[in-house]
């Protein structure tokens, strides 16, 4: 499994407001934004799976992902002021199924802070 942390920035001052991972083999998309008590999951149908997947693929470039990437859809809506970054792209250890969403969650919020 791979997971991907991305940064979450204001357009306007790139100031970064939160945080997301996304992990496509786990379908698993969460978002913890600066200030939140908590994570923010995010629900995305087979399709936008497989687009999201497509786009990792080859890897991502560097710089902000365009807006109407499959990737910034599942993190934000089209409309949203952000810019989607990706920070790292990393394998996981071998997690048991029953606890990888805990592990992402504690990657998320461990990177978060």
């Amino acid at each position: 499994m791979t997971a991907v942390l991305l940064s979450i920035a204001q357009l306007e001052t790139g100031r970064t407001v939160g945080m997301a991972l996304i992990c496509p083999e786990a379908r698993y998309a969460s978002v913890m934004w600066h200030g939140a008590p908590r994570i923010d999951r995010r629900m995305a149908s087979p399709a936008i799976w497989r687009a999201v997947i497509a786009e990792l693929t080859p890897g991502l470039d560097a710089g902000p992902l365009a807006r109407e990437s499959a990737i910034v859809r599942l993190i934000a809506d089209d409309a949203s002021p952000f810019a989607i970054q990706c920070v790292w792209s990393r394998p996981l250890e071998e997690v048991a199924p029953a606890s990888t969403a805990a592990q992402l969650d504690h990657i998320l919020t461990a990177a978060a802070r």
